[in-house]
């Protein structure tokens, strides 16, 4: 099936109330193949208090999605609490792909958003893909993805202990290659995008992960290429609480060759926490040896707790293909500086950071095993 306008410029789909705009979900156990090409989809909702919430722009589940030459714009999946409720659970504000090969081709996803603000006297629930989310398999070609939010604050009544925040990631892009096929994303912009899991007044930060760019790879290997992660946000103030991972990327797997990371720039990316155990301004990446490969790519001028700033690897760190740049070294490094581990080694880790590629784990740092990283929560509070 194709749905094609005259350019996004011209041609718009708009939802004249509050629901999504576009839905894919063929009552057949073949896949469908869907492609929507050159018009623009805006306005959409995808709602419900108390419920979760998925795809505000587009859904799509059991289908083989394509997007080419689309404006994904101000679109919303919205899964608030209502006074005294917790938030739920809300997934791909612009354009959720569940259970299926997601391509998007020369698009530009600005100024979406997922919410899943607790209510007053409540926590936060889980937002994941402010502009787009695919669970499954996923090509990313061409496109930007900019200005989109991922909110999970904690509810904003008056100051109580249980107005924590939630769980907030990839307010850019959230993917979990859930397949075996490989997934990738090139020549593309991943900027100015948020990701919030604060408390409200009285409660304590909630977690939140790679503000850009959120990726897990429990099954198919990821590759990224030519492609700028730039001045994304990762959010979580309030008491201390949980941790913040990875201002412009988090990106983790259980796999061999699980990421590989090319001609990449990650820049000015921050984490803004108020609780100690947050790392990676730019970027937090962990995988077993071989698992994370960078090369030739540029690591610069994060903004994050002291050590991290730039990046912060765990596990077995990372391989280097040559010629990475790292702005606290100014220098490239057979070893990438760019996800060298700084901050101090506590006492029962007796391997300084970085040494024979190891990087010491904080106790309060999630250990990611592969049983982790398969069962990370896609959709659920934690």
């Amino acid at each position: 099936m194709t749905l094609t306008g005259e350019g996004s410029a011209t041609t718009t789909i708009r939802a004249g109330g509050p629901f999504r705009v576009i839905q894919v979900s063929p009552m057949i156990m073949t896949k469908l193949n869907v492609t929507i090409g050159d018009v623009t989809v805006r306005d959409g909702v995808a709602a419900g208090t108390g419920t979760e919430a998925w795809g505000g722009g587009v859904f799509a589940i059991n289908a083989h999605l394509t997007l080419r030459g689309v404006l994904l714009t101000d679109n919303r999946a919205v899964a608030n609490g209502a006074v005294a409720v917790a938030g739920k659970a809300a997934l791909g504000g612009g354009v959720a792909d569940v259970s299926g090969v997601f391509t998007m081709l020369d698009n530009t996803v600005s100024g979406n958003a997922v919410e899943a603000i607790g209510g007053a006297g409540e926590k936060g629930g889980t937002a994941q893909g402010g502009g787009a989310a695919a669970l499954g398999v996923y090509k990313i070609e061409r496109s930007t993805i900019a200005g989109n939010v991922a909110d999970a604050r904690g509810g904003q009544g008056p100051a109580n202990a249980s107005q924590n925040g939630g769980f907030a990631t990839g307010a850019g892009f959230h993917g979990i290659s859930e397949w075996p096929e490989p997934s990738s994303i090139g020549t593309s912009t991943i900027s100015g995008n948020v990701a919030d899991a604060s408390a409200g007044a009285g409660g304590s930060a909630g977690e939140v992960a790679g503000a850009g760019l959120f990726a897990v790879a429990p099954e198919g290997p990821v590759t990224a290429i030519s492609t700028t992660i730039a001045e994304n946000i990762a959010r979580n103030l309030g008491n201390p609480g949980k941790g913040a991972f990875g201002g412009g990327a988090f990106a983790v797997t259980p796999a061999v060759s699980g990421f590989t990371f090319t001609s990449m720039t990650i820049a000015a990316n921050g984490v803004e926490s108020s609780t100690p155990a947050s790392y990676g301004g730019n970027a937090f990446v962990a995988g077993p040896a071989g698992g994370i490969v960078f090369g030739n790519s540029l690591i610069a001028n994060g903004v994050g707790p002291a050590g991290t700033e730039n990046c912060y690897t765990g596990l077995e760190g990372v391989t280097s293909q040559g010629f990475n740049l790292d702005s606290h070294t100014s220098a490239a490094s057979k070893r990438p500086a760019t996800c060298r581990t700084r901050i101090r080694c506590s006492s029962r880790c007796r391997t300084t950071a970085g040494r024979r590629g190891r990087c010491c784990r904080p106790p309060a740092a999630r250990r990611w095993t592969r049983a982790a990283a398969s069962a990370w929560p896609r959709t659920s509070a934690a």
